[in-house]
């Protein structure tokens, strides 16, 4: 094989290989900025969640949040727990072995 035959697959292949990096990095900032917006919309889901459950189970004037609350349970966004003697100052309608829920650790504030 003559050295011009090699020099022109070796240029070849540094173009090949040069191009596949090129593309991977574009995948990479597209996926980068696809985090970006997933990372944006799932805080506001979480935020929205927070609310309505905090507006409509929570509050002590709405009569129809069970259905709400049942389905937060459900989907893991909520969870039952029991109010214990170390925390019952921070529930000042509950007493220590009254069950209670609390958000999740989906929809914990960080």
């Amino acid at each position: 094989m003559s050295e011009t035959y090699r020099e022109l697959i070796a240029q070849l292949t540094n173009r090949a290989a040069q191009q596949k990096l090129t593309d991977i990095e574009d995948g990479i900032l597209c996926a980068d900025g696809h985090i970006t917006e997933l990372q944006a919309e799932n805080k506001a889901l979480k935020e929205f969640a927070r609310y309505v459950i905090r507006t409509e189970c929570w509050c002590q004037y709405e009569q129809d949040g069970c259905e709400l609350q049942d389905l937060a349970e459900k989907l893991g966004l909520i969870v039952s727990s029991i109010v214990t003697a170390d925390e019952v100052d921070d529930f000042e309608d509950f007493i220590v072995g009254d069950e209670i829920y609390k958000f999740s650790d989906i929809l914990k504030e960080q």
